[in-house]
């Protein structure tokens, strides 16, 4: 529609790694779950454009294993309070649902 206008709140460039995005867009997200908020990282976009490679990583982890890494990290350097962890892992894909865990 003429006139619309969208908001991003970060473009990556191609070169960037999946550890860029992670330190830009998810790893506050993870901060303030620890911090006893609700979090939700979600990746869109079209076929084949890097959703996976960035979500998993390869050789250099993606935004998941990064995720856990710094939660756990948390975890353990908390000592003043019990934590429990519950993760839902689900893609969607075709308007069908799909329980990745």
């Amino acid at each position: 529609e003429k006139g619309q206008e969208y908001t991003f709140r970060n473009v990556f460039s191609p070169e960037s790694s999946s550890k860029d995005v992670y330190e830009k867009i998810a790893k506050p997200v993870v901060q303030q779950f620890f911090e006893g908020f609700n979090g939700c990282i979600f990746a869109y976009g079209q076929t084949n454009s890097g959703k996976t490679y960035t979500i998993y990583g390869d050789d250099n982890p993606g935004i998941i294993p990064l995720a856990a890494i710094d939660l756990f990290r948390l975890i353990q350097q908390t000592t003043n309070r019990t934590s429990t962890l519950q993760v839902a892992y689900v893609e969607l894909y075709n308007e069908i649902l799909k329980d990745l865990l």
